[in-house]
């Protein structure tokens, strides 16, 4: 079996290099401001909205010392706190504006949602009883929808209808009931919001390398705990697959062409011939358009970036000016629908979304891996110059980092944290702020795979020397290795929502483990660079070919 080595499989199964037989919470928010409800007069707000924020979100009793030591400083809150006995004319109404986001704010919402999500399966812990409970998750959720889209259409004649449509509230509402919120734990709802703020498609299970920009490789959705049967293979080439809103699986192949199957049947739905081998992950944008490197195998002076539809039409095609290189890494997508995407010609280029037109470029030493993005725009590359780089949105270095190694495509935690692994065997942390080095951990192989990130920080990387590793994202301190009989290489680890990792390894077994104890759950017999999770918890596998495992 050939070790997987090259530029982008190897290296996050993010594109062009040489073929390889083994490669490969909804945010609750509903976008109100100030002026959005700045002409709604305090006379309208039904008395039982505030009561529930007093009695059902368990502060009678608040006082401002209290409500100060929560984080809530802000006199909207304060006079919330205390709407019992102030008349709802004392109120200023831009008080009520933030009010009323306040509800939506993590340190009210955060109890709503944890008792949604996984309190329905044991006694409540946030909210002492379920009777006390039952109303917050009404308010929350039914009477919201039914009480927002009254007050855009009664109560609010004065303002814009853009201010506040229905449809967006009704969209807001309908959000909570997506398959992301109603299966994630709370700790998951990180990851599902970086699928809605960035310029990927909503609802879609997994809809690029890694499934987020920040490369996190985790999932909203379980995974199978007992050994899965297949049920599908596509018989032909098949490199790292996306998963489109509707559960299409999308992938490129050595054979030149981007295919789309059923999740479920894996029948064709449509393909896509390049003229060149697609071997980077499709990404899927906002409106269901499907962006892809592809690169020549054997005349490496041709390299193109696709943009096609949703039913697999060429919308736009990208040809970097000068190539000397041999392809395009996986794309990442900007929250404005701006196309990130690396390159062996030591580029990292920006494209319009739209129209292909590249925007600007960023040039090192060599040849760009996949970009990741932070949730402040900040575009991260790893380069084969054995640097990684700080890139602003409009093409302008912010750092560089010290030499590394040959690094891995980057990952980003959720405090801005920078992991990555490198051929001189370490695997490093660096600070957002200046590329600094937080901390390394020696591992005694080289390191060509990506780290994915828990929802608890944890952090999880493959290494040469045969063993995944999890490791404490602040501190690098290791908590558990699995060993292995042979290199992990290439290979992307997989969290799932429900406790568990999944990796593929060189001896020819892709495996489960538990995520807090690395304990053996079960294998298959063969290597998977990537794994996929869908929706209905099934795995897809890019292992040569593409196969869909599930219960």
């Amino acid at each position: 079996m050939r070790k997987i080595l090259g530029f982008w499989l190897v290296l996050g199964a993010v594109g062009c290099g040489s073929p390889s037989a083994t490669s490969g919470g909804v945010h609750f928010d509903l976008a109100l401001t100030d002026s959005m409800v700045s002409d709604l007069a305090m006379s309208k707000i039904d008395a039982a909205m505030l009561d529930l924020a007093m009695a059902d979100l368990s502060l009678p009793d608040l006082t401002k010392a209290d409500a100060v030591d929560l984080g809530k400083a802000d006199s909207s809150v304060l006079d919330l706190a205390y709407a019992d006995q102030a008349a709802p004319s004392d109120m200023a109404k831009t008080d009520l504006a933030v009010a009323i986001l306040d509800l939506a704010k993590p340190d009210f919402a955060q109890p709503i949602f944890d008792f949604a999500v996984t309190d329905l399966a044991s006694p409540p812990s946030d909210l002492a009883m379920l009777d006390q409970a039952m109303p917050v998750l009404d308010f929350a959720m039914a009477d919201m929808a039914m009480a927002l889209p009254d007050l855009a259409v009664d109560d609010l004649a004065m303002a814009p209808p853009a201010d506040l449509a229905v449809v967006d509230v009704a969209q807001a509402v309908a959000d909570l009931a997506q398959p992301d919120l109603a299966s994630a734990p709370p700790q998951d709802l990180a990851s599902t919001d970086m699928v809605v703020a960035s310029g990927l498609q909503a609802g879609a299970p997994w809809p690029m390398l890694s499934r987020t920009v920040d490369h996190a490789a985790r999932s909203p959705y379980s995974g199978p705990q007992t050994q899965p049967t297949q049920k599908w293979a596509n018989g032909d080439f098949g490199n790292a697959p996306a998963i489109a809103a509707d559960g299409t699986i999308i992938f490129g192949a050595e054979d030149h062409y981007v295919y789309a199957k059923d999740g479920v049947t894996g029948a064709p739905k449509w393909s896509f011939n390049a003229g060149m081998a697609v071997q980077s992950t499709p990404a899927i944008g906002a409106n269901g358009t499907v962006y892809v490197g592809a690169q020549f195998l054997i005349d490496t002076v041709d390299s193109k970036v696709f943009a096609l539809t949703s039913t697999g039409a060429l919308v736009w095609t990208f040809t970097p000016p000068h190539p000397d290189g041999d392809g395009f890494s996986s794309v990442a997508l900007g929250a404005d629908g701006t196309v990130y995407v690396g390159s062996l010609d030591k580029k990292l280029y920006a494209l319009n979304g739209q129209t292909g037109v590249k925007k600007w470029s960023f040039s090192t030493q060599g040849g760009v891996l996949s970009p990741a993005i932070g949730s402040d725009g900040t575009v991260y590359v790893a380069s084969y110059d054995q640097h990684v780089y700080a890139v602003n949105g409009q093409g302008t270095q912010k750092w560089s980092s010290i030499s590394v190694g040959v690094p891995t495509a980057p990952a980003v935690g959720s405090d801005g944290t920078i992991y990555f692994g490198s051929s001189n065997k370490k695997v490093y942390a660096l600070n957002a702020s200046d590329g600094s080095v937080k901390w390394t951990k020696l591992t005694l192989g080289a390191i060509d795979s990506p780290a994915a990130i828990g929802g608890d920080g944890i952090v999880y990387i493959g290494s040469n020397d045969g063993k995944l590793y999890a490791l404490d994202g602040q501190t690098g301190a290791e908590k558990w290795n699995y060993p292995t009989t042979w290199w992990i290489t290439g290979a992307i680890p997989t969290v799932s929502a429900n406790g568990l990792v999944f990796i593929g390894a060189s001896e020819g077994k892709t495996y489960a483990l538990d995520s807090q104890t690395g304990a053996k759950k079960w294998s298959l017999p063969l290597v998977a660079g990537t794994i996929a999770i869908g929706a209905n918890g099934w795995l897809y596998l890019g292992a040569s070919q593409i196969y869909a495992y599930g219960l």
